[in-house]
């Protein structure tokens, strides 16, 4: 078995995986591919040329309010990858490879200079096992203007987001900017200069 880093010759082996795992509508895996995919955004593992367990690194900024804090303050911001579409063939799992696909991700972004890694567990009996991996608590329910820090999303998120919601009916943009999070979610430190704050995840892609 090996870590490393996708190529575009294994989109195919990516799009059954993802299938597989999340049973998406070919559709939305076409258009999450289309639109978001980069090859070095995304790690995997395989083995003899069988992609195992993938994970993608999509880039977003971590930004929180510096000296000062409130609306005067300050704004500090760091690189920071938002982890989404993890998974393990089903006929791997129990093996380790999860933690094993976070460790090499953890090193990976590191190098790219990336300070912080922050995802959203699909549910509640995930976040321990995240733990495992050194991710913490750091997105909690809470009003926007009350957010000390927040992830600030690439237009290529939002208007793949927009995409989404004409597909499936849905609406993530239409709420007042004082709304109140639901989304509890995770963050892994690569750095030392990120502050030891909560923050709020305005979109999260679902």
């Amino acid at each position: 078995m090996r870590t490393r880093p996708s190529a575009k010759e294994d989109i195919p082996q990516l799009k059954a995986l993802w299938k597989q795992a999340f049973g998406d509508e070919d559709s939305f895996i076409d258009a999450f591919f289309e639109d978001l995919y980069r090859p070095e955004r995304c790690v995997l593992i395989e083995d003899e040329g069988r992609v195992l367990s993938m994970a993608y690194l999509l880039p977003c900024t971590l930004v929180w309010k510096g000296e000062g804090g409130g609306s005067e303050g300050l704004l500090e911001s760091a690189d920071c990858a938002y982890l989404y579409g993890m998974c393990t063939d089903e006929a791997y799992r129990g093996r380790g490879l999860g933690l094993m696909l976070l460790s090499f991700a953890k090193g990976y972004m590191g190098a790219m200079g990336c300070e912080a890694i922050a995802l959203l567990p699909a549910d509640e009996g995930l976040f321990g096992f995240y733990r495992k991996a050194g991710y913490e608590l750091f997105f909690e329910p809470m009003a926007r203007f009350d957010a000390q820090c927040w992830l600030s999303y690439p237009s290529a998120f939002i208007d793949f987001q927009k995409k989404m919601d004409l597909m499936y009916g849905e609406d993530h943009f239409s709420k007042s900017p004082l709304e109140v999070s639901g989304y509890k979610a995770m963050l892994r430190r690569l750095s030392g200069r990120i502050p030891d704050v909560k923050g709020y995840m305005a979109i999260a892609l679902e």
